[in-house]
């Protein structure tokens, strides 16, 4: 396999977000969200960029808690991760699979929930 200037690194996306936003009621009540997205990357094993099953898809996952302090000791604190309970990967790798058969090659587009 030749990697050539200008291939993708396998692992890493070529574009990433990140974002936090929280609101306060007030001093006792506040609720925040956080927003993960990333690009789709290359699998491991796919360092030249050619393999038609190396793309790992890009993904997206929204992130809600809340918080309330109920006195000056004690705060309740809740999280909901992962709230549109999507699946996702972030990583591949290409190469053999000791789980299937020698035909057989692992399908990301459907390993979702049928």
């Amino acid at each position: 396999m030749q990697v050539r200037l200008g291939n993708r690194i396998a692992g890493i996306a070529r574009r990433s977000l990140k974002v936090r936003l929280d609101y306060a009621f007030n001093e006792r009540l506040s609720v925040g969200s956080n927003v993960l997205m990333a690009s789709a990357t290359t699998a491991r094993g796919d360092e030249n960029n050619q393999d038609a099953h190396g793309k790992v898809p890009g993904y997206a996952i929204v992130n809600l808690d809340g918080r309330y302090q109920v006195s000056s000791d004690i705060e309740l604190f809740a999280r909901a991760n992962n709230l549109f309970d999507r699946q996702y990967a972030n990583f591949g790798t290409l190469g053999r699979n000791a789980f299937a058969g020698v035909d057989q090659r692992f399908d990301p587009a459907k390993s979702g929930r049928e």
